[in-house]
């Protein structure tokens, strides 16, 4: 008599959820004129006032530590010193400054420079200047590699800036010590796995996204994909609602602490049928040969509810079994149609019943 033994089943959500993200670690700054110290004023050379100059900066230390890429966008210094006519708002130097002692309130020494002198971005030379299509700025990106430094090294240096001792500096023509500056902080980081718990439809959902503690609530935005019908997301990270589709989505969110301060990831949601029943997914899966054979399935139970019974003619006995995370529930005794027949299950990799397709296998031997 033909046995079957069960196969392990697991479903693709699970697959997926075992690609992670990157272990890069991201940092930001919010560059003011407040910030300098002391504090500038940016004015004409002729006295009268110039507009207030500012920008932001993100940071992304690789996996390895070794390297620091940045982009920094700024705003009314003049990158090219022809995007004016005043000379006060020319771009002359531009660095990252960090020591033991900084403090949003304390200066530092230069540690790398990427414009001006000391220029130590050179092995390789990595900075791309992108210039304002009109106005003054315009968004300064680059690395910081291993052996690069004023005097010192990245690696010497990370414990300065991964403890926010480290500042990212403009200077111009009016002020040479600085005209902005912007203290480099942890971005927050989401901590909330990538595969979110599945819903169903017509049944209220509801899952809180949380980051990491940053000192300030994040605002949580979606910036990219769509979001099951049916749901939505709150400021404060609440993803919520009745879904009202079946179906898989993939979205990006972002948690926010300010302009540059910011944490992204992609998600994805799975919404389910409130139940399924299981008339053709049964079918698919009969094996006939004596009145005491014992048909096994082997579906992966994604959340539906069981049928308390399967309406079936005279056949051969059999069971089902629902694999979960941690349990098997089996309901046994079920008698199947002897209606569309397999005499070899092989090849079988799919189930089908109530519009849904499930993972699943069945083994001979």
């Amino acid at each position: 008599m033909l046995g079957l033994r069960a196969c392990l089943v697991l479903p693709l959500a699970v697959l997926l959820a075992g690609v992670s993200a990157s272990a890069q670690t991201s940092l930001s700054a919010s560059i003011t004129n407040g910030q300098e110290n002391p504090p500038t004023n940016p004015t004409l050379s002729t006295g009268g006032a110039r507009p207030v100059s500012f920008g932001t900066a993100t940071f992304a230390i690789d996996s390895t530590n070794t390297s620091i890429r940045f982009t920094a966008t700024i705003n009314n210094i003049d990158i090219t010193g022809t995007q004016t006519a005043d000379p006060n708002d020319n771009l002359t130097a531009a660095h990252i400054h960090a020591s033991p002692t900084v403090t949003p309130a304390t200066n530092g020494g230069v540690v790398w420079g990427f414009f001006g002198s000391p220029l130590n971005d050179n092995n390789p030379r990595d900075v791309v200047i992108t210039p304002f299509a009109s106005g003054a700025g315009g968004t300064i990106s680059g690395k910081w590699d291993a052996p690069e430094g004023n005097n010192t090294t990245l690696a010497a240096q990370l414990p300065n800036i991964l403890a926010g001792r480290a500042y990212i500096n403009f200077h111009t023509t009016q002020f040479g010590g600085g005209e902005i500056r912007g203290n480099i902080t942890l971005a927050p980081g989401i901590s909330t796995g990538a595969a979110l718990p599945a819903g169903r439809i017509g049944v209220g959902y509801s899952q809180t996204l949380a980051a990491a503690a940053v000192g300030t609530t994040p605002i949580w935005t979606a910036t990219s994909g769509t979001l099951p019908a049916g749901i939505t997301l709150s400021s404060d990270g609440v993803l919520s609602g009745t879904p009202t589709a079946v179906g898989t989505s993939n979205f990006t969110i972002q948690a926010s602490t300010g302009a540059a301060s910011f944490a992204s990831k992609t998600f994805s949601l799975a919404i389910l049928p409130t139940s399924l029943s299981f008339g053709n997914a049964l079918r698919l899966g009969h094996v006939v040969d004596a009145a005491n054979f014992a048909t096994h399935f082997s579906i992966v139970n994604t959340g539906f509810l069981l049928p308390t019974n399967y309406p079936s003619t005279a056949g051969v006995r059999g069971s089902i079994r629902f694999s979960t995370a941690f349990a098997d529930l089996a309901v046994t005794g079920l008698r199947f149609s002897q209606k569309n027949s397999f005499s070899s299950l092989g090849g079988l990799s799919k189930l089908q019943g109530g519009g849904l397709t499930a993972l699943g296998g069945i083994c001979i031997g």
